[in-house]
């Protein structure tokens, strides 16, 4: 890894940037097929590509601006100069990409523009022409105009530190926002007034949160922080944005490296009510509720962020997928919002002037399954969902294995792939982990609460171990449970009993293989 502080001084002193040897090649293999076939045209990477290698990371996100001519046209030249060098070889067919944001069923308005693409020495390129965008104040699709000023381009862009401009052709760095110097300083501001960014299309307010977990160590601008706060955006958004096109955002919000401070600044700034966009929470106490319980001295959006944080520290740690981070991580997000539903909230017990909340993961589980749908999230919600629902059983522990074995078998009902149902049981344990480290303080009951879980998880995966040797399944299927009590009637239900009982038997040890279980059943039901 290279010294991105040093790569950064370089670009400021110099204009230069460090590229690689098959960069080099690939430059070449462009500027080649553009000079021959289309003269004239002026290219510059923009984007991720100089934003990560200004930070001294290999990346092959690269979108070139094309002005003075069209991105299809360059493709093409690329592809027609490949063909005569080495029988295409090097490239694939060119094929269009269209610049429009609309949805299905809304009007188009753009001149026309198209981005130009091609596979060249095994990297998916776009030439994307370089453009201005303006807004009607009610609609979320722009009318799009080509530009050859780069000034104008970058002006559009949703951060500073992706208005950054290497020229191919110069081999040199532009930079008309200050991104460079944004980059330097962790900075995360737009190029021009955030509210005027944030109001043409509120989807970006998403995007700077996306960048601020995937940024680790960046802060917002005060300016943009003030602006993802004001109510004209939180309205923008919700008259704008179609829910599915927040998905993605989404997913890469929580799979970042700083999950956490990007959900803090969807509650602080309030937005997480429009993009989440459910009636029922907007009847709810505020996300910054006092939870008024002896367990937790942070208030429910301090907590939550809390409990994403640790949680997404375990998750590294035992080398999670991204998959795995996300179900985890959208379910720590949702996992006490039943808290806000008043009619849930109830005075303790056993702490007489505090508050309980008995049945919020209900809520909370309903909540979320409501809110991924209406994201447009498929399988994934159920899988949060199931986490969301059982992240209290592991606070109550697991001493039996009758109990061990009727916490799995709530995962296993799931009608998902088994690669997931087998991962549930432990991402819900290390949630349970996170939680406890995640109310305020951590003493000597929090450090022994979490050993306790890390041995239980343990426990677990041995029980899982000695299960498979006879199966998860009852040893005895429905048809043979009717051949052997024929006189019962199938309406009764007594089939679902007796396989439920023997389950229990089979996850207590009581039962070892089919003998045993015909054994059991005629002993307990005849």
């Amino acid at each position: 890894m290279l010294n991105w502080y040093l790569l950064l001084k370089k670009a400021n002193n110099n204009n230069f940037v460090e590229i690689t040897e098959s960069e080099k090649k690939l430059f070449s293999l462009i500027k080649s097929g553009r000079d021959k076939y289309a003269p004239g045209i002026k290219l510059r990477i923009a984007g991720g590509w100089i934003r990560d290698r200004l930070l001294g990371k290999v990346s092959d996100d690269i979108d070139i601006a094309v002005s003075g001519g069209n991105g299809n046209r360059v493709a093409e030249a690329i592809r027609r100069f490949d063909l005569g060098l080495t029988g295409g070889k090097q490239t694939g067919n060119p094929y269009s990409v269209s610049l429009e944001k609309t949805l299905p069923g809304e009007k188009e308005r753009s001149a026309g523009l198209r981005v130009g693409a091609l596979d060249i020495l095994g990297t998916k390129i776009e030439f994307v022409p370089m453009r201005t965008e303006s807004y009607d104040e009610n609609s979320r699709v722009p009318k799009i105009e080509a530009t050859d000023d780069p000034r104008e381009d970058a002006k559009r862009r949703d951060l500073t530190i992706n208005a950054i401009y290497y020229n191919i052709d110069t081999e040199s760095i532009e930079d008309y926002s200050g991104g460079v110097d944004d980059l330097r300083r962790g900075i995360l501001r737009t190029p021009v007034d955030p509210v005027v960014t944030l109001k043409e299309d509120p989807l970006r307010a998403l995007r700077v949160m996306r960048f601020l977990s995937k940024m680790s160590g960046f802060k917002i601008s005060e300016d943009l922080r003030e602006a993802l706060s004001r109510p004209e955006i939180h309205e923008a958004y919700r008259a704008k944005v179609a829910p599915e096109r927040a998905r993605a955002e989404i997913e890469k919000m929580v799979i970042g490296d700083r999950p956490g401070d990007a959900i803090r600044m969807l509650f602080e700034s309030g937005l997480y009510l429009s993009v989440f966009g459910s009636d029922r929470l907007n009847s709810f106490k505020p996300i910054t509720m006092d939870q008024n319980s002896k367990h937790h001295r942070l208030n429910l959006m301090n907590h939550t962020i809390a409990v994403v944080e640790n949680l997404n520290k375990e998750l590294k740690r035992e080398g999670a997928s991204d998959r795995e981070r996300m179900i985890a991580i959208l379910a720590a997000i949702f996992h006490d919002f039943g808290k806000m539903d008043q009619s849930i909230e109830t005075q303790s017990d056993s702490n007489p002037g505090t508050s309980a909340y008995h049945g919020h993961e209900d809520v909370s589980a309903e909540l979320a399954e409501e809110i991924l749908k209406r994201l447009g999230f498929g399988d994934d919600r159920d899988l949060v969902k199931a986490v969301v629902e059982q992240h209290m059983v592991p606070h109550s522990g697991m001493s039996t294995p009758k109990a061990i074995g009727k916490f799995l078998r709530k995962f296993e009902s799931i009608p998902v792939p088994d690669d997931m149902k087998s991962k549930l049981w432990r991402l819900t344990y290390l949630h349970s982990i996170a939680d406890t480290m995640s109310k305020g303080k951590v003493g000597e009951e929090e450090e022994l609460d979490v050993n306790e879980k890390r041995q239980m998880i343990q426990k677990i995966e041995n029980f899982i171990s000695e299960r498979e040797k006879i199966g998860s399944k009852p040893l005895i299927d429905g048809k043979e449970i009717m051949r052997m009590f024929p006189n019962k009637n199938p309406k009764t239900g007594f089939i679902i009993e007796m396989q439920k009982s023997l389950l229990e038997a089979q996850d207590s040890g009581i039962i070892k293989d089919k003998t045993d279980a015909e054994k059991y059943l005629k002993e307990r039901f005849l």
